[in-house]
């Protein structure tokens, strides 16, 4: 009898814990960030591609914090190492190996485009600059595109007004100063 009451005090006490609210399925971790760092004047451009709705963390070594970043870091020359954590709720995904930080000499800045402005565009020719795979165009200090150096042309499509273009060169070794500006003005069409 005495065995028969601790069993079912035993069962009633399960009974109990079945009636608790099951635990709520955490989301699964966000996979870790994938990441690429290149030389920039000045130091490092580090660029992070992770799924949409996460926060980047970053990390600069193996004792420091994790700090909020965007999916283009710049970081200083003395940079040693540098990996990209995922964050997605509460869920941070595994990090992204150890980028090392070993700063080469990066494509000097290229010649400033040639720009022509009509009819309700601007075009922009450029001599392939010397080492560089890839041409970075920016407008006003923006990011427009980047091509192919030796591609030499691009059109761009912005409202009249006053512009400046400029170009840095992209290789293996890093990111180039900017290009000299080149000047335009483009009129509404008629």
């Amino acid at each position: 009898m005495r065995a028969g009451l601790l069993a079912l005090a035993a069962l009633g006490g399960l009974t109990a814990c079945a009636r608790l609210a099951p635990p709520r399925p955490q989301p699964p971790a966000p996979p870790a960030p994938l990441a690429a760092l290149r030389s920039a004047p000045g130091g490092f451009e580090l660029r992070v591609e992770a799924q949409e709705g996460v926060t980047v963390l970053l990390q600069r070594g193996p004792l420091a914090p994790l700090t909020p970043a965007s999916a283009r870091i710049d970081l200083p020359r003395d940079c040693r190492a540098a990996r990209v954590f995922a964050l997605r709720g509460a869920r941070l995904s595994a990090p992204s190996a150890w980028l090392p930080c070993h700063w080469r000499s990066p494509p000097p800045a290229p010649e400033p485009p040639l720009v022509f402005a009509r009819s309700g565009v601007v075009e922009l020719a450029w001599m392939p600059p010397e080492g560089a795979t890839w041409v970075r165009i920016e407008r006003d200090a923006v990011l427009l595109a980047e091509r192919p150096a030796e591609e030499g042309l691009y059109t761009d499509h912005p409202p009249p007004g006053r512009y400046l273009y400029r170009l840095r060169a992209l290789s293996e070794q890093g990111i180039s100063a900017p290009s000299a500006a080149a000047r335009v003005r483009l009129r509404p069409p008629r």
